[in-house]
């Protein structure tokens, strides 16, 4: 099983965030980091154990 190590959101081109919006990011990344386990197809791995990952996030085009 692979699992994501950590997530980056890249917010550069977004409005600041309020407060409320900085705090419901975090309780989400938390959540995501906290309780995540993946398969990846063997076509992709090739027999090897991948991970942990990293998983950057950002808007471009008004597309995640």
């Amino acid at each position: 099983m692979s699992y994501l190590s950590d997530i980056k959101l890249d917010d550069r081109n977004l409005p600041p965030p309020t407060s409320e919006i900085e705090q419901e990011r975090k309780v989400a990344i938390f959540d995501l980091l906290e309780k995540n386990t993946f398969e990846l197809p063997e076509k992709v791995t090739n027999g090897r154990i991948p991970g942990p990952f990293n998983l950057n996030l950002a808007i471009k085009d008004k597309r995640l």
